[in-house]
């Protein structure tokens, strides 16, 4: 039987906001999580110009990086880079989110930009390299 605080947002009916996603244009988009505001570069941001992943500082200071999943690469996983622990998943299949333990200091953050790399993915943008074209 699990406790009281066990019970989902359904359930108890109490909601809080995960961020705020500002998107001025499709290129141009800030988020926010509690009082730290940034822009979706910072959050977004590829270490090799080749890669497929998108890193991140979350606000536990620890670095992470989403990435497609080897075996299905339409699914998503969220990294924490120096531990290399997967610390949520996403299934397109099911369009499930599953977070360990370890992620959830930073669920927001994971939430949020899950959300931003779907949108991304649907509509073919790469944020950084549209940022480095500019230049």
């Amino acid at each position: 039987m699990g406790k009281a605080s066990d019970i989902s947002s359904t359930q108890s009916e109490r909601y809080e906001n995960a961020g705020q996603i500002e998107w001025a244009s499709a290129r141009n988009i800030k988020l926010t999580f509690g009082v730290r505001t940034v822009h979706v570069d910072t959050m977004t941001r590829k270490n090799k110009p080749q890669s497929r992943s998108r890193r991140f500082k979350a606000s536990d200071g620890m670095e992470y990086k989403w990435r497609p999943v080897e075996s299905n690469p339409q699914n998503l996983e969220c990294l924490m880079v120096s531990e290399k622990k997967v610390v949520a998943t996403y299934d397109a299949d099911s369009t499930t989110l599953i977070v360990i333990a370890e992620g959830q200091g930073i669920l927001d953050e994971i939430v949020v930009l899950l959300l931003v790399h779907l949108y991304r993915r649907a509509n073919n943008i790469d944020f950084i390299q549209s940022q480095l074209s500019t230049s």
